[in-house]
């Protein structure tokens, strides 16, 4: 996710939205293997409030990504 303002810079600056799709492709299916392997909130668990930061911090850059692009995102599933 540390990539993402260099990705949007760079499409900005090539007028390539291209590069912010591909990035966002990729980070949902490398939050996917993550969601998958770990769960995200435990009570026995010391890592779940970083595990929760991280599953945040994924929906803003998601939500960011897709609103740069014209998507609107459902505020609920």
């Amino acid at each position: 996710m540390e990539r993402y303002p260099d990705v949007v810079e760079r499409a900005g600056n090539e007028y390539a939205p291209h590069h912010i799709v591909t990035y966002l492709i990729e980070l949902a299916g490398e939050f996917n293997s993550f969601y998958a392997n770990h769960k995200i909130i435990d009570a026995n668990d010391g890592t779940s409030p970083y595990r929760l930061a991280m599953t945040q911090a994924f929906a803003n850059v998601m939500t960011s990504g897709l609103y740069l692009l014209g998507i609107k995102v459902p505020s609920y599933m």
